[in-house]
């Protein structure tokens, strides 16, 4: 048991000097990472916002938009949006 470890050990070990020297000498080096790609209609990172009558998160340009009391609410629905004006009063 004792010689299966010292052998894994030395092989580990070789292996690792094998890849440095290999790399150190101007061998093959490893793939560089790809820059993430983006999606299709440059939607990447927009802010969602929250309907305050269901909860529901929307993106900003798919939300529909109204004016409460001076504030600027984000709606997921004309039919959120006429039920929280009916609520309000």
């Amino acid at each position: 048991m004792t010689r299966l470890l010292i052998l894994t050990l030395l092989l580990c070990v070789g292996y690792s000097l094998w890849t440095y020297l290999r790399r150190a000498l101007g061998g093959r080096r490893p793939p560089q990472a790809s820059p993430p790609r983006r999606r299709a209609g440059g939607r990447q990172g927009e802010d969602l916002v929250q309907d305050p009558q269901c909860g529901t998160y929307v993106p900003r340009s798919e939300a529909v938009e109204a004016q409460v009391g001076g504030a600027r609410l984000y709606f997921c629905s004309t039919q959120c949006r006429d039920a929280f004006r009916a609520r309000q009063g």
